[in-house]
């Protein structure tokens, strides 16, 4: 009997009005169960497999629908009920012949969208009937990375108990495991790392899941991963170890659990920075006690002879500052250019007026001269900086010493107009006449 094709749109139309007695009466006419809307080619069976409508999904499909017909982009009836979690729907479907593993336009499966959106029954039930784990999307994204990606832990285990690749890599060298990571799924990361996923296994920079957690600050997935045995040692292709991303970035709870993890707190990067050194400059007060207690060097010179209380002197770290002089951190180290600036000079040139008085405190030597015989006390006077020349002068520096050209600190005061610290400097006995080499005095 030749299909009514009049008829086709009135059975979509009862199927989406989940009218299972009008569907039936519009299949006697017969319409054909694989029209299909013209704007989108939506089907009876794809509708009532989106809706899941089992009920009419096994009328159609004893209609002799078409099982893997695919509309707009590519979806399929089994396809769409996989996406929307209808598990009794996608077992029919896949019993009656449909096909499992057919994907959408971009290369999507349907076991793909089903771990993506964390439907664990459905991804049991397509696992079940035999569909590929293992399938990846052109960028190598395969479904346990999605799922891992996404943090749906029941749904990773069920993958990975359908022997899906643990270790399949992106184009990016990305792992499911380094994802999880990544995006700090503390439990996905041990139940990847129980089913057998390589700890190790670097993207393409380098970064392993362990250092990737360490700078995100994903404590809960580092700490997978450490009781894995991860090594918290290894770097990434610039030399970074997971120790020193945590310490720059001022993750505390990971530094924490790296140092208790024996990882080396004097490791650099490229020999440039120490986990303490970075911490220092970024200000990550508890980082660096943290450090220090682990056995970091205090002391410990970068790339042109700053330590690490220099960096955080140069930028005004009143805190760190003050923790690594109580620690017995030297201050008179000097850098190792023209000049040989110290954190004291440093600080007073940057009008760091407290971390000036935290190191006059732990001792600093106030008049120490730069290599050009610029002190700190002179800068601040230049500068018309009043606290820190207060600081200085109440801290004993000679308020009288000279720069090269014989400028003191009131001069140079004096020369830019400063009334205040004129009135400080000569409150606390500076020499109001002594001149320049050129003869100028301060008046």
């Amino acid at each position: 009997v030749p299909f009514d094709e009049e008829a086709g749109p009135q059975l979509l139309e009862r199927v989406l009005g989940r009218d299972t007695a009008g569907a039936e009466a519009a299949l006697r006419a017969p319409a054909p169960p694989d029209f299909a809307r013209p704007e989108d080619g939506l089907t009876s069976l794809l509708g009532a497999a989106t809706e899941g409508l089992l009920h009419l999904v096994r009328l159609l499909c004893e209609a002799a629908a078409d099982l893997d017909k695919p509309a707009q982009f590519g979806v399929t009836p089994i396809y769409s009920a996989a996406r929307c979690g209808h598990e009794e729907v996608v077992r029919f479907l896949t019993e009656f012949g449909a096909d499992k593993d057919r994907p959408e336009v971009n290369g999507t499966t349907p076991l793909m969208i089903a771990a993506s959106a964390g439907q664990l029954p459905v991804v049991r039930a397509l696992c079940e009937a035999g569909a590929e784990t293992n399938t990846q999307l052109a960028n190598g994204v395969s479904s346990l990375y999605l799922t891992a990606h996404l943090g749906h832990a029941e749904v990773v285990e069920e993958l990975c108990r359908a022997r899906a690749e643990t270790d399949a890599r992106t184009h990016n060298g990305a792992t499911p495991l380094y994802v999880a990571a990544q995006q700090g799924h503390g439990e996905v990361v041990q139940r990847l790392c129980n089913a057998g996923a390589d700890r190790d296994m670097p993207e393409v920079h380098g970064a392993t899941p362990l250092l990737v957690a360490a700078h995100q600050g994903h404590s809960t997935a580092a700490l997978a991963l450490c009781n894995a045995r991860a090594d918290v040692h290894r770097p990434r292709c610039d030399g970074a170890a997971p120790l020193w991303v945590a310490a720059k970035e001022g993750h505390q709870s990971v530094v924490r659990l790296l140092t208790s993890a024996r990882a080396d707190a004097n490791v650099t990067c490229e020999g440039k920075a120490s986990p303490l050194w970075v911490a220092a400059k970024a200000g990550h007060v508890e980082v660096v006690e943290l450090l220090c207690d682990a056995g970091a060097n205090k002391d410990w010179q970068a790339e042109g002879g700053a330590t690490p209380l220099y960096a955080a002197a140069a930028r005004g770290h009143a805190q760190v500052v003050g923790l690594l002089c109580s620690l017995g951190a030297s201050t008179e180290d000097r850098l190792q250019d023209e000049l040989g600036a110290t954190a004291l000079y440093i600080a007073a040139q940057n009008s760091f007026s407290e971390v000036v008085r935290l190191l006059c405190e732990a001792g600093a030597d106030k008049d120490v001269a730069l290599r050009d015989g610029s002190t700190a006390l002179a800068i601040a006077a230049h500068l018309g900086d009043l606290e820190t020349v207060h600081c200085l002068c109440s801290a004993g520096a000679d308020w009288n010493k000279p720069c090269p050209d014989g400028a003191t600190p009131l001069c140079l005061a004096a020369a830019g107009g400063f009334l205040e610290v004129v009135r400080c400097l000569c409150g606390a006995g500076a020499d109001g006449d002594r001149p320049r080499h050129d003869g100028a005095t301060p008046l």
